[in-house]
């Protein structure tokens, strides 16, 4: 069965063949780009299985979500179940099941949860008020301005799992710091003493030491509060995860050896990626593993995460510390015309340190100099145009002006729909200022665009709206300039008449608008518009009093509905998806600042997000990680892993390059202090390595440039392409001379604007959007209530309901409990006592947030005594009988599309079959309103679509499945389902899947209560699409 499913019509060239077939031992794979390292991991995967090699006995680790993702799925797609057997984690989700399946092995507190960029955001700021910075202090003296430096450097500091007295120690121990204060303190001392008093600059060195000394020394206090604070909050972070898992490791040898030799296979992609916290996971596992097989796959030359701790030493002390490595290259490269493979070597072979120029590793026989083996893309090469402009005004402006041809020629490759695919195309650049412009110059050619970060709400219209309204409705006397500025735009639009009398009111009182409105309305015919008028000073009143009486969260969601601003950015077309993004984005913002401080105000709210504005601190609508049929526009450093026909590489100038200074960048105390021969050397290592990547993006159309002036200041080329031009590499090259008499012409073309679609390129982005939809029993069940809801909420993100947290909460803690006492029983083959339940509910409640004391003690009272009467009835089933419990699963494919979810408890017969289970809270039902058709089909649903999964996983039968209703088991419900529910529930997926990605979202709920309780009924009857 297993060896029709694998198949694969691409066949593995010779040394991916040696790389599928070489099973054991140390190996390391050395993958230039489009090498298909992917490709050739999932056919070793596969190899291994037909080798019988148990699925569970192979671990992969690879860098991101992405990847394990991509890879999962496609292992699926190709081996079916067997495949999900296969562990593959990123390095954060590997460490995190480790923590959930041995909870007893970590101190970690019930409901610990990972930070997110607003808290973590917060509790810097908190840090800071307590620390009161002295040395960290900008020109500006903005208190927070390095509030999210400082989160950067604690996650350094934490990667290195330093001591405080180590770290204290490297003052004394680093030449750039007090050894070299002694050393000009002494030569002062010295010359002062020889009559010599010309030493002004080395008393300027000594105080930027002394100061270097006094931020390092502050840095740790910082890093030790704010850690303290995490900790209080219940918080954790990614680096967290793993030095948890570390500390464990080294504090317990049997732990290490019973996680190590779980395993006998483990595969690394993408390992020059990996960071020294990573590698340390690796080495401590492949150490302690009985049989030592590994394959790590990687490419030294496209190491680019410096700052993230990546580095070549890592890859180098793999092949150092296990020198029997056998070393594979992969030199055949499927992506690119030979060209761009010549270029791309020529520029990164000037780097004397990669592996293949290092003598030190002559012996593994590293030659990684690619050949294109791609037949249709050798068809298509031609000549790499290299660009010399004389201004770079006049260079982006060519840039846009070719894709523009290069769009409606007959070149471009087509998508799905038979389009032209223009997300074949990609500008790459070092800075994200020069993609923001070549942003506006593509939508002035009505030419759509995907920027590869998300954008600041200070620079979206509905955010900026919505803040100027919550800071007015803070304090509408200090800030009655804010209502100047929204008065005349929409949704209020005011009369222009009734505008200029609130101002010449204003002139005359000196008082805010607000007050005047409300002076004026007691007069006659003082306005043109008197209704409009009259309904913004009551929807303002209102507000005002409903946000003091409502928590954020809620006062937000009101907010945004009653004044009309989410409808309008809604109906409004004109760059309707950032918009509505910007407003989730606030909704999000508020909800989690409110899980931190359930008494978070307005007040806070404002003053978080002026703090934000006047420190710098980027609050950024979520970046949209689907690709779009638009231009991309990505950094270097965004494009690694990706493809393209057609790259442009723009700004190739030594300013921006070997030249190119970031502001404010910290040198560590721990850094480690080299040669200025040496740190050239690494810097021009890293330049080249980034610039290897940018040009290795290209299939067969790639065109560099740079401009000789810049605002008419001189600029050059970057010194990394002059190897290119003394080896007179065959570019088609141009030169286009500038002059002031073109300035004009140039300007125009600058801000010259077509009809942008807006409505084509938001219909393009929902597209994009659908296709990634993973549906679960919840999503299902709420797109066949409501497609709309299902809309705004799923498609969109939307979150806008009057959520009751409380209940969730209380649900929460109780599945938490039962999930610790099964667990619990697995360890110690039998249960917890009722007071030791009892003791972790009150744990589990105390780390949640609720509402209101009051809400609290009920939801205290009300559990106890549910998991009391439970109690009896949860011991009474043998331990040995369950199998799992909060069993999720991820990839079931359903037609060509996936499903996911997660099962709250799963016992076995001595049969063979499995009964599966969903615990509720709340008021029980009776079986017969749970089928199709009934008011509780939703349970049903759900039931089907675990049966239905669990059957397919894991090839087994389960002869039952069940609610369990906590607080009243004795309605528990059993259901026995048969082959027609699992092809009604099939279908009802399948027709689910085709209908969203139909863009299917007209129909609403069929309950009139439904709708009128609704958060969305006042953006429900516009027309979506």
């Amino acid at each position: 069965m297993i060896e029709q499913t694998i198949s694969t019509k691409i066949k593995p060239n010779e040394k991916q063949q040696e790389c599928i077939k070489e099973i054991n031992g140390k190996i390391m794979v050395l993958a230039g780009p489009g090498t298909g390292k992917t490709f050739t991991l999932i056919n070793r995967i596969k190899n291994m299985l037909l080798s019988k090699i148990k699925p569970d006995t192979i671990l992969c680790l690879t860098f991101s979500d992405a990847a394990a993702n991509e890879m999962r799925q496609r292992l699926i797609k190709e081996l079916s179940v067997v495949a999900t057997k296969v562990d593959i984690f990123t390095y954060h989700s590997f460490c995190n099941s480790i923590i959930k399946t041995y909870p007893n092995q970590f101190e970690l507190n019930e409901n610990v949860k990972l930070i997110n960029q607003t808290v973590s955001l917060e509790l810097m700021k908190r840090t800071i008020d307590e620390i009161q910075p002295q040395s960290f202090v900008s020109q500006r003296s903005d208190k927070y301005f390095y509030a999210k430096d400082f989160i950067s450097h604690v996650a350094k500091l934490k990667s290195l799992r330093i001591s405080k007295d180590d770290y204290l120690n490297c003052l004394n121990t680093n030449p750039n710091f007090r050894p070299r204060l002694n050393d000009l303190k002494f030569e002062i001392l010295e010359r002062e003493k020889a009559g010599n008093m010309k030493n002004k600059t080395r008393y300027q060195q000594v105080e930027k030491i002394e100061k270097d000394i006094a931020k390092a020394q502050e840095l740790w206090d910082i890093f030790e509060v704010y850690k303290n604070k995490m900790f209080e909050n219940n918080y954790i972070d990614f680096q967290d995860m793993i030095n948890f898992v570390i500390d464990q490791f080294e504090t317990d040898n049997l732990f290490l050896k019973e996680i190590a030799n779980k395993y006998k296979y483990l595969m690394v992609d993408e390992y020059q990626d990996t960071n020294s916290l990573q590698n340390n996971i690796i080495f401590k596992l492949l150490d302690e593993m009985e049989n030592k097989n590994i394959m790590v796959v990687g490419d030294d030359d496209q190491i680019i995460y410096g700052f993230q701790g990546a580095k070549l030493d890592n890859v180098e002390n793999f092949l150092t510390k296990y020198p029997d490595t056998k070393v594979i290259c992969l030199n055949e490269n499927n992506r690119s015309s030979q060209n761009i493979l010549d270029l791309s070597y020529l520029i990164i072979n000037q780097d004397n340190n990669r592996l293949e120029n290092n003598k030190k590793f002559n012996k593994f026989n590293i030659t990684k100099k690619l050949k294109a083996k791609n037949n249709k893309v050798i068809e298509k090469e031609q000549k790499i145009k290299f660009y010399q402009f004389g201004e770079t005004m006049q260079e982006y402006n060519f840039i846009v002006e070719d894709i523009d041809k290069l769009i409606k020629s007959n070149s471009m490759s087509k998508d799905e729909n038979n389009e032209a695919d223009l997300s074949q195309i990609a500008i790459i650049s070092k800075k994200r200022a020069d993609l923001s412009i070549f942003a506006e110059l593509l939508k002035n050619k009505n030419i759509p665009y995907q920027i590869d970060e998300g954008k600041s709400i200070f620079t979206i219209r509905a955010s900026i709206l919505t803040y100027f309204y919550l800071k007015a409705l803070d304090n509408h006397i200090l800030n009655s300039d804010k209502l100047f500025g929204i008065l005349l735009l929409s949704p209020f639009e005011i009369d222009l008449n009734d505008y200029n009398r609130l101002l010449m009111e204003h002139r005359i009182n000196r008082k805010d608008f607000i007050t005047n409105m409300e002076s004026l309305l007691k007069k006659e015919n003082e306005f043109v518009d008197e209704k409009k008028i009259r309904t913004f000073l009551d929807t303002f009143n209102y507000l005002k009093d409903y946000a003091s009486k409502n928590d954020l969260h809620e006062t937000i969601i009101e907010i945004i509905n009653r004044t009309g601003i989410l409808e309008y950015y809604f109906k409004s077309e004109k760059n309707k998806m950032e918009n509505i993004m910007s407003i989730k984005k606030i909704i999000d913002e508020a909800k989690e600042l409110k899980e931190l401080n359930p008494s978070v105000s307005v007040n806070d709210f404002v003053k978080y997000f002026d703090d934000a504005l006047n420190n710098e601190i980027d609050i950024t609508i979520d970046k949209n990680n689907m690709v779009q049929n638009a231009v991309q526009l990505i950094t270097y450093h965004g494009s690694k892993g990706r493809e393209f026909d057609y790259v442009y590489l723009p700004n190739l100038v030594a300013s921006s390059w070997e030249d190119f200074r970031r502001n404010g960048d910290y040198k560590f105390v721990t850094d480690e202090v080299l040669e200025p021969v040496l740190e050239q050397e690494k810097k021009d290592a890293e330049l080249l390595k980034l610039l290897f990547v940018g040009i290795t993006r290209a299939k067969f159309g790639l065109t560099m440039s740079f401009a000789s002036s810049n605002n008419e200041k001189p600029q050059e080329l970057t010194k990394y392409l002059n190897i290119a031009f003394d080896k007179k590499f065959d570019f088609d090259t141009y030169q286009i001379d500038y002059n002031r008499d073109l300035f004009e012409n140039e300007y125009y073309k600058f801000l010259s604007k077509d009809i942008y679609n807006n409505q084509k390129a938001f219909e393009k982005e929902i597209r994009q959007r659908v296709n990634n939809i993973i549906l679960s029993p919840t999503r299902l069940n709420d797109y066949l209530e409501c497609q709309r809801k299902f809309f705004y909420l799923k498609v969109l993100n939307i979150d806008i309901q009057h959520a009751n947290w409380d209940n969730a909460n209380y649900g929460t803690a109780i599945h938490n409990v039962l999930e610790k006492a099964v667990n619990f029983a697995f360890e110690n083959n039998f249960y917890p006592k009722l007071e030791e339940m009892l003791e972790w509910f009150n744990q589990n409640m105390d780390n949640s947030t609720f509402t209101t004391v009051e809400k609290k003690e009920m939801f205290l009272k009300r559990g106890k005594t549910a998991l009391s009467d439970y109690y009896p009835r949860f011991i009474e089933t043998p331990i040995k009988s369950i199998v799992n419990v909060e069993y999720s699963f991820n990839n079931v494919e359903v037609q060509g599309n996936f499903i996911s979810g997660k099962i709250d408890r799963i016992e076995k017969n001595k049969d063979g079959t499995f009964e599966l289970y969903d615990y509720k809270t709340g008021t029980p039902v009776s079986a017969k309103k749970v089928e199709i058709g009934e008011s509780r089909e939703d349970y049903f649903n759900q039931l089907c679509f675990y049966k239905y999964a669990f059957e397919k996983l894991t090839n087994k039968k389960v002869s039952k499945v069940g609610l369990i209703y906590i607080e009243n088991h004795s309605k528990t419900i059993y259901k026995e389902l048969r082959q027609n529910d699992m092809e009604y529930i099939e279908n009802l997926i399948t027709k689910a899947y085709k209908d969203i990605k139909d863009l299917q979202f007209n129909e609403t709920a069929k309950s009139n209560d439904t709708c009128k309780y609704c958060a969305y009924k006042q953006i429900c009857k516009l027309e979506i699409l």
